[in-house]
């Protein structure tokens, strides 16, 4: 998980620093983490279901190799590092608000958290445990595959912010200089 990069890379920064967007269509270094905590959530109560030993298997989850090919897609449209842009779908869309700096603590409770269920996880054999995306009921994947798109997936993002506090344009205070564009 990405929760100690986070603080070092982003403790510091203003609220305002955390809003500012390279462009309309860009996310701030904030969005990028609140998409992480949106995206995760949608899965949470199923993981409690597997915990508690409530969770019924997908029914899509039975067609042969069917999950295999989601799994396998999810995991290397995480891994791309071709820098492409994916078209998140509207359920996993961060706020379109200001956040203020509480989403650094947001996060960091939340990698916390996330952290705690993987490693309950651990503990339970979890070879027939299959999901279904909150995206479509039609796409399931084991959930070791869920695993291992979450990890990616809190990478990938947190590379995301990483490259816009990295910006030529990126504020480094407060103010911004005339020339420089808010975009949020």
């Amino acid at each position: 998980m990405v929760r100690q990069d986070v603080r070092d890379e982003f403790g510091n920064l203003s609220t305002f620093q955390l809003n500012w967007k390279p462009s309309p269509e860009q996310w701030s270094i904030a969005q990028c983490l609140h998409h992480i905590i949106v995206a995760d959530e949608a899965y949470l109560s199923d993981l409690d279901k597997i915990l508690n030993g409530k969770y019924t298997r997908p029914l899509w989850s039975l067609v042969p190799g069917k999950s295999a090919f989601w799994g396998k897609l999810l995991l290397s449209l995480m891994k791309s590092d071709s820098g492409k842009k994916l078209q998140t779908p509207a359920i996993f869309e961060p706020s379109s608000i200001k956040l203020t700096d509480e989403i650094l603590s947001d996060f960091e409770s939340h990698e916390q958290r996330v952290s705690d269920y993987l490693r309950k996880l651990d503990g339970v054999k979890n070879s027939n445990f299959y999901l279904k995306s909150p995206v479509s009921p039609y796409i399931t994947y084991s959930l070791r595959d869920l695993e291992e798109v979450m990890v990616l997936h809190h990478e990938r993002h947190f590379r995301q912010a990483l490259q816009v506090s990295r910006l030529d344009k990126f504020p480094k205070s407060e103010k911004l200089n005339k020339s420089d564009d808010l975009n949020s």
